[in-house]
């Protein structure tokens, strides 16, 4: 942007800054000729018109005489000839008007020049002749010769100007050039960098994926290895079980003293609860824990099956309400004991005279602790597990439930026994 330019845009900011109406048509006017001189007629074309705007709005007709005249010269320019001819005729028309001759004169050497571009040279040379005629009569001899010199002047001063004018347009083309190329090797560089740290980043990826890959493969590998083996083993433990379970029931056959035979089947009923685990575990595709409803709830059955017809002639009914959670194997087995000592209290000592036996079994997890309730309908004569009880089972309960952080409460009345134990110390895993 030349110093020109930027006055008449300062200009024209101040002219609309205090809403100077006359101002805008020249100022407008003399950047459309800057514009014009540096060959960039489209915006040259966008400004006249804004000028010519204004001159309509002021109806200044010697301002819309140079308006018409530049816009059919930046037409020309543009090669559009017939838009460029309706201009000049506009501009002509005009000048007759309001009677300005020297400013017709001009016009008609402007039309002239299109028709000529055209290749309209009839009317061409009648528009030049109009054009020398009126020239004739302005001008004496004398001035044609002032004419002729002052031309001679702006014809100089013209190509200085066009010289003046290709120095500045070479000087910004090289500017433009030299930013081009500084702008496209910044680029190149940048592009380098990063395809080098894109290839050195992925081949680093590669490098790491495949170690995670061969890590993870033997970690799986020996992960299912193990599985294996603790499968087999709960396998072999659950074998080894039923095995002792045997021997106990082939022991128990040859007793007569009721007690021992007692103590046999208890002993019987304890291995069964952990059997039970290892063969759900064994089952199993997942040898972490067992779900601790189906366990309870298969455990219970089990006890119920060999109680029931020697201790009522009415099959005990059992409920159970307990949560789907996934225990881990040390906190499933005394739990597992717990619930069998209670459900066998129950068959022993609470169902001697009562019609429709009942036994509840809710596990919950609050909060942060699991809570255990086991409940009869019975006459309410089992042993107080708070009491300093000796035998055997209630010293098991006792042991299991310190284990497991356990707090024991009994409820005792007619119409049964509720005994709770709140669990705080248990391991729950995820799937």
């Amino acid at each position: 942007m030349d110093l020109a330019e930027i006055n008449y845009n300062e200009a024209l900011k101040i002219y609309q800054e205090i809403n100077y109406e006359p101002g805008f048509a020249p100022a407008y006017n003399s950047l459309a000729k800057i514009y014009y001189a540096k060959k960039e007629y489209a915006k040259a074309i966008s400004y006249y018109k804004l000028a010519e705007q204004y001159s309509l709005k002021s109806n200044n007709k010697y301002h819309l005489i140079t308006n018409y005249n530049s816009l059919a010269t930046c037409y020309k320019e543009l090669k559009e000839f017939e838009t460029a001819k309706a201009y000049s005729e506009k501009s002509i028309v005009i000048s007759k008007e309001v009677g300005s001759v020297e400013r017709e004169l001009f016009c008609h050497e402007t039309m002239a020049d299109i028709l000529f571009s055209m290749g309209d040279y009839k009317n061409a040379y009648a528009s030049f002749q109009n054009y020398a005629s009126l020239k004739d009569t302005l001008f004496n001899q004398d001035k044609n010769d002032a004419i002729a010199e002052m031309q001679a002047k702006f014809d100089v001063e013209k190509n200085q100007q066009k010289v003046k004018e290709i120095e500045l347009q070479k000087k910004i083309d090289d500017e433009a050039n030299t930013k081009q190329q500084l702008l496209l090797i910044v680029v190149i560089v940048v592009i380098l960098i990063s395809l080098v740290f894109t290839i050195l980043l992925f081949r680093n990826k590669q490098k790491v994926n495949s170690l995670l890959e061969q890590k993870n493969a033997a970690i799986q590998a020996n992960l299912e290895q193990k599985e294996v083996m603790m499968s087999e083993i709960h396998h072999r433990v659950k074998n080894n079980l039923q095995m002792v379970s045997s021997i106990l029931d082939l022991q128990a056959r040859d007793l007569t003293d009721e007690k021992s035979m007692r103590v046999i089947e208890d002993s019987l009923s304890r291995i069964n609860a952990i059997s039970l685990i290892h063969q759900r575990l064994y089952q199993s595709d997942n040898i972490r824990g067992i779900k601790i409803n189906t366990y309870l709830q298969e455990l219970a059955f089990d006890i119920l099956k060999n109680f029931s017809s020697s201790v009522t002639t009415t099959p005990i009914q059992l409920t159970c309400k307990v949560a789907d959670l996934n225990m881990d194997l040390e906190s499933a087995i005394p739990i597992g004991l717990i619930t069998a000592e209670l459900i066998t209290n129950a068959c022993k000592y609470a169902f001697l005279s009562i019609e429709k036996p009942e036994i509840t079994i809710t596990l919950n997890k609050q909060q942060d602790a699991l809570v255990l309730i086991v409940t009869d309908n019975g006459v309410g004569k089992q042993a107080s597990i708070n009491a300093s009880g000796t035998s055997f089972g209630t010293k098991l309960i006792k042991s299991l439930s310190r284990k497991l952080r356990a707090d024991i409460t009994e409820d005792t009345s007619e119409k049964g026994t509720s005994i709770q134990l709140k669990i705080n110390s248990f391991k729950l895993y995820d799937i």
